[in-house]
């Protein structure tokens, strides 16, 4: 009786978003919903959290037996309707654009960083490069594609759950709270770090499924280190490992040490060879080692930082945002006198070397919280108490149907009209009406920002690097300078190419910058005030197109500047 009466409760709670989304004003149907779930809460407190909320041997999947496969299908239709509510608009950060670009150069039969440099390794942009062409380079279709990459690491994360419980719903939640949150604009599934993850979890699915042999830990270490060549920085998710095998499995230490190491060498070996073959390892050894330390150096950690994602996150929906709070409150209430041995396992360890990562890379980006949330979640199955358990899983599943119902219509529209989509993208429409007016089509551009449109254009960038930001960190100009990779005159490396007067440039004098408009007075963006020889463009009806930028920022302009005559 008393489990009837509780799901009863719970049951109407569940159901109260269906109810007042259909009332017209959604964000009073949110509050009084959040309000009424405490409440609620509040009331059958002492009956919710009691020990004999269910009847002994009570498991969900007996009432709701439900085969895995459906339920991957399930959580993937969550990832499609979640992450395409912006597929209309072209730009949501400026790192997918200049990934595309780096990586492009690749069909020409140059190695990455060859011609075009950025900073992330090798195999993320041959990777970038197999999608792209798969998607015959059209973005929309790449956007989708990325998608497969999220959710392929979901289905490593619900799989290794699956290992570690015998109650679906231990797998289920923890992996729908992952998608959820990554749900969020600050996670676009085009990032690095969603790349990295695969790899990452992937190896802990090893880790879990795989009795602790050689054999396991050579395959662990390989997978870690094909997440370096994505991002250096990964080179931390290591630790773990390493800390596992020295304590947990001191009896054939050296044997996992050595076989670790071995997996993790053997891809660098590899690649190191293939730059080496063509006179490019200085360079490579740069991209993982002097480059990466002076980013860390460049660095300035803020922990105020995560109170302000977490504020953003109650603004995004508050049933996520309960859910996380509760999530950290109640596990960490859980593990107070607790043996440390009994608290560091490898999810610990792991969750916390995503932190390190964090604070370490130290430049307060959103998106390298991606690590952190995806062991974050872990603990969800780890909580013991089944009644807090279920407090958590319930507001996964209300803050399931309230982000659903923000972004459904928005992303069904999008994934059902993605040729309109696609010709709506401004910059895209802006590189065909570019290519019209240039007759000839053997030219060079130098674009200083909005290098989508090099994408657009097949045209490789006639600056080296590549990201618009990475022209104002004098330790990347100096670094590629002492590599000779770049030039520079008595100004700076940028003067220098403007100089050159390549056909077209593309450039912007302003950009606002933690809330601060920055004029970038390194360079004169104005080149027709002091190049006769060149034309400005008329962009306004690109530049104020809502489909342009996801951040609006009035002070960017699109200024392009073409040599000669054209028609």
């Amino acid at each position: 009786m008393l489990f009837k009466k509780n799901f009863l409760s719970l049951l109407i709670v569940f159901f109260l978003p269906l109810y007042f989304s259909l009332i017209n004003n959604y964000q009073k149907s949110v509050t009084l919903t959040s309000v009424l779930f405490i409440s609620l809460c509040i009331v059958f407190y002492k009956k919710i959290f009691s020990d004999d909320v269910f009847y002994p041997g009570f498991k969900v999947e007996k009432y709701f037996p439900i085969k895995d496969s459906v339920i991957l299908l399930v959580l993937f239709l969550i990832v499609l309707f979640t992450q395409n509510k912006y597929l209309n608009i072209e730009t949501i950060t400026w790192d997918v654009p200049s990934y595309l670009v780096a990586s492009q150069e690749i069909n020409k039969g140059f190695l990455p960083f060859e011609t075009q440099w950025e900073s992330k390794g090798p195999l993320f942009l041959y990777l970038y490069n197999l999608i792209s062409n798969i998607a015959g380079r059209n973005f929309v279709y790449f956007k989708l594609i990325n998608d497969f990459i999220l959710f392929l690491t979901s289905i490593f994360l619900f799989l290794s759950l699956r290992l570690n419980y015998k109650e679906k719903e231990s797998a289920i939640f923890p992996t729908l709270l992952f998608i959820l949150i990554t749900s969020h604009v600050w996670f676009i599934s085009e990032l690095s770090e969603i790349y990295c993850l695969v790899f990452l979890s992937l190896s802990y699915y090893i880790y879990r499924k795989l009795p602790p042999k050689e054999v396991t830990f050579l395959i662990i270490g390989f997978c870690v280190s094909l997440s370096t060549l994505i991002n250096q920085g990964t080179v931390l998710f290591a630790i773990p490992y390493l800390i596992s095998i020295c304590f947990f499995y001191k009896k054939n230490i050296l044997k996992l040490l050595v076989s670790f190491i071995s997996g993790a060498l053997v891809p660098h070996l590899i690649f190191l060879a293939i730059y080496n073959s063509k006179s490019l390892t200085e360079l490579y050894i740069s991209q993982y080692i002097q480059l990466p330390l002076n980013y860390v150096k460049s660095s300035s950690p803020s922990i105020n930082e995560i109170l302000v994602i977490l504020r953003e996150f109650f603004k995004y929906d508050y049933f996520l945002y309960f859910a996380i709070i509760s999530l950290a409150v109640l596990f960490i209430s859980e593990q107070f006198g607790r043996r440390y041995d009994k608290i560091l396992d490898i999810d610990s360890l792991n969750f916390l070397t995503a932190i390190a990562f964090y604070f370490i890379a130290g430049h307060s980006y959103q998106h390298h919280l991606f690590y952190a949330i995806f062991f974050f979640v872990i603990f969800l199955g780890k909580i013991e108490s089944t009644s807090k358990k279920l407090f958590i899983m319930s507001l996964i599943f209300l803050s399931t149907f309230s982000i659903l119902s923000k972004t459904f219509e928005d992303s069904y529209y999008n994934i059902t009209n993605t040729d309109e989509i696609y010709s709506n993208y401004p910059l895209r429409n802006l590189s065909v009406d570019l290519s019209k007016l240039i007759k000839d089509q053997d030219y060079e551009v130098l674009a200083l920002d909005y290098v989508l449109i090099l994408y657009y254009l097949q045209k490789e960038n006639m600056s080296y690097i590549i990201h618009p930001s990475n022209h104002n960190e004098d330790y990347i100009v100096n670094e590629l300078l002492r590599l000779n990779k770049i030039r520079t005159n008595d100004f700076n490396h940028v003067s220098y190419l403007i100089e050159k007067e390549p056909k077209v440039i593309i450039c912007n004098s302003k950009i606002i910058s933690g809330g601060d408009v920055i004029k970038l007075d390194f360079y004169n963006c104005a080149i027709d005030d002091y190049k006769n020889n060149y034309t400005k463009l008329d962009t306004s009806k690109y530049r104020y197109d809502e489909n342009l930028n996801f951040y609006y920022d009035p002070y960017k302009e699109i200024n392009i500047y073409i040599k000669g005559e054209y028609d």
